[in-house]
This record gives C-alpha cells, sequence and structure tokens, in this order.
C-alpha cells in the first residue's frame, strides 16, 4: 500500500466511466489510504456505480469485516444478476 498512489485512481476515472460492467465501490470509514473525497469522486464519475460504507473498516475491509464486505458483494451480485 505504501507504494500506490491514490491519485492514480484519479487519472483513471475517465476510462472508468467507459465500463460496460456494474460498479461497486466498497469504503471502510476508517481507511487512511482512499479518503472519501476519492470515492464520492469516483462514484460521480461512473455512471450506475454503488457506493458502500463500512463504518467499522478500514482500507483492508476484507480482514476488518469480512462477513459484511462478503454480504455487500452477494448483494450486489444478485441485484445485478442479469447484467
Amino acid at each position: 500500500v505504501k507504494c500506490l498512489n491514490n491519485r492514480q485512481l484519479m487519472e483513471l476515472a475517465g476510462d472508468l466511466r467507459r465500463l460496460p460492467m456494474p460498479v461497486l465501490i466498497v469504503r471502510g470509514d476508517a481507511d487512511v489510504y482512499l479518503t472519501e473525497e476519492i470515492c464520492l469522486k469516483l462514484h460521480e464519475e461512473i455512471p450506475g456505480s454503488r457506493l458502500v460504507h463500512i463504518p467499522t473498516a478500514g482500507h483492508l475491509i476484507q480482514e476488518d469485516e469480512p462477513e459484511l464486505l462478503s454480504g455487500t458483494l452477494i448483494e450486489f451480485f444478485r441485484d445485478h444478476a442479469d447484467a
């Protein structure tokens, strides 16, 4: 994570906007790497995207809240089973 530059996410926003599939953005509210502003901007830039907050997780959501993350993913996949 230390090697990543979160500004690169915004450089990709134009490409992400053209993704042909549904997009789920999940953010742990205690994430110090991926800011709320970046998530909101990505959500605004990607048409039809869904933004979900997990209040009790940090950047490693899969370790902090595996059950909440899996439930979020299952719900998203069910909602977009036809896509």
